[in-house]
């Protein structure tokens, strides 16, 4: 390898200086750039001689400037970063020993794309046993290193799960906000060749955009009838009413009107989660069944349900067969309570 720790590169899409801190293998190392930590390419840096030599160069070509003929300089405006929201970025490590490189571990990051300082519980549960706690503080614009998790405990059933709150309460936001990721590993699979197919280092999952508003309290309005010798007193309580649903259509434009940037992997994730959502109100409201209906296509996202409902301890069974509504985009399960 050319470069050694401590070296000073450039990186090359940016422009920017940063410090070698860390080898990760014989293809990739972590640069600071700026108190910033990150894993780059080696072929996606470079020595900064070449572009200090053009510069001083084309530096010396400048005409010199005559006394009074200076413009006024114009002053620049200060770049407000771009906030994207906090996340939980996965960076796998690979074994290099074997002829086909075969990932070991993923090195886990808390991501705060944001200019808010948060307090931070972080738990990971495999199998539903407690198997990591880190509680800290995650600062605005920076990462915060959790651990590294071995690649065969995918098959465990991780859960991550979040309760976040500010470092300096808002008494408009959410005291505490919950967040509970439980990807599938096929789900990692398909990020993983995603992000090879791209050249980059590391995915991610969005755990929120921005922190959640307090929720108001609904208010509780009395009825006092006029007095007929007897008093009656009737609540009002301003709570909406859900009634049960037995169908539930995945089609990712039903879900969001914002899904042509979104990478297959991303729809995935929102079908998913709208499941996951609508079967546990199944389950609470005791439902006997539910449709969901998932299209044809290659099958992946109908697979990926099938295989949550095989975990799923309510769920008596489930058919995929055809009907005259659906054809054979939709799959029909039902309950079983004890």
């Amino acid at each position: 390898m050319k470069f050694e720790i401590g070296d000073t590169v450039l990186l090359l899409h940016s422009g920017e200086e940063g410090i070698i801190v860390e080898e990760l293998n014989k293809e990739m190392v972590k640069v600071d750039v700026n108190g910033v930590i990150f894993p780059v390419y080696i072929d996606q840096i470079d020595f900064p001689y070449f572009k200090n030599f053009t510069e001083n160069k084309s530096a010396a070509k400048k005409q010199k400037i005559i006394p009074g003929e200076f413009l006024p300089v114009e002053k620049t405006k200060p770049v407000k970063r771009k906030e994207n929201g906090v996340s939980l970025s996965f960076l796998p490590e690979y074994d290099h020993s074997v002829p086909d490189p075969l990932i070991q571990t993923l090195k886990i990051y808390l991501i705060n794309e944001t200019s808010v300082n948060y307090h931070f519980d972080y738990s990971l549960l495999l199998n539903n046993h407690l198997g990591l706690e880190v509680r800290n503080d995650l600062h605005a614009f920076t990462n915060f290193y959790l651990q590294d998790l071995p690649f065969e405990s995918l098959n465990d059933h991780p859960k991550f799960e979040f309760i976040f709150s500010l470092q300096q309460p808002d008494e408009k936001k959410e005291t505490g906000y919950s967040v509970i990721l439980k990807p599938k590993a096929r789900q990692f699979i398909r990020r993983v060749h995603d992000m090879e197919n791209r050249r980059e280092a590391t995915f991610s999952y969005l755990l929120f955009k921005n922190y959640p508003d307090k929720i108001p309290e609904p208010e509780e309005k009395w009825d006092l009838p006029s007095f007929n010798g007897k008093i009656r007193f009737t609540k009002q309580v301003n709570e909406p009413f859900q009634l049960p649903q037995y169908e539930v259509d995945l089609h990712i434009e039903k879900l969001t009107d914002q899904y042509n940037h979104l990478t297959p992997a991303d729809m995935l994730a929102i079908q998913l989660g709208e499941f996951q959502r609508q079967l546990d109100i199944a389950i609470a409201k005791h439902q006997y069944s539910l449709i969901v209906i998932h299209g044809i296509g290659k099958g992946t996202l109908r697979n990926e349900i099938h295989e949550m409902l095989r975990h799923t301890p309510e769920v008596k069974s489930f058919v995929n067969q055809y009907d005259a509504r659906y054809g054979y985009g939709a799959t029909e399960i039902f309950f079983e309570y004890h």
